[in-house]
């Protein structure tokens, strides 16, 4: 279940024992998995189709996470891919976007805290 904001504020315990965990567990996340495959197949496709610039191994890094960045958008694709996801993966199906709401489909799994 996601947290509720009570009058629009999170306090310092919610904050320092839910988000700030939440938040170190993706930036660990993303920095061992999903930026360095995407920096490499944006390196790996500029070379082999010549349609990168030569630059600095950072500048590389800097190019394909700025565009992993600037250019997502909520597509009806992207929405459809992420919730196929959730289900095959997490076990929770979205049932409501706005605002989200998703249900676990695997009632047999224990719910786990943000820690």
């Amino acid at each position: 279940m996601f947290l509720k904001k009570i009058n629009g504020n999170v306090t310092d315990y919610e904050f320092y024992n839910s988000v700030l965990p939440h938040e170190k567990r993706m930036n660990k996340f993303l920095s061992n998995i999903i930026i360095p495959e995407i920096v490499a197949y944006h390196i790996a496709i500029g070379y082999f189709k010549s349609c990168i610039f030569e630059s600095s191994f950072d500048i590389m890094i800097f190019n394909a996470t700025y565009m992993f960045c600037d250019r997502v958008k909520a597509s009806k694709q992207l929405k459809y891919k992420i919730k196929k996801i959730l289900t095959s993966k997490y076990n929770l199906q979205v049932i409501n976007e706005i605002p989200l709401q998703v249900k676990n489909i695997n009632y047999n799994k224990k719910k786990e805290k943000c820690q």
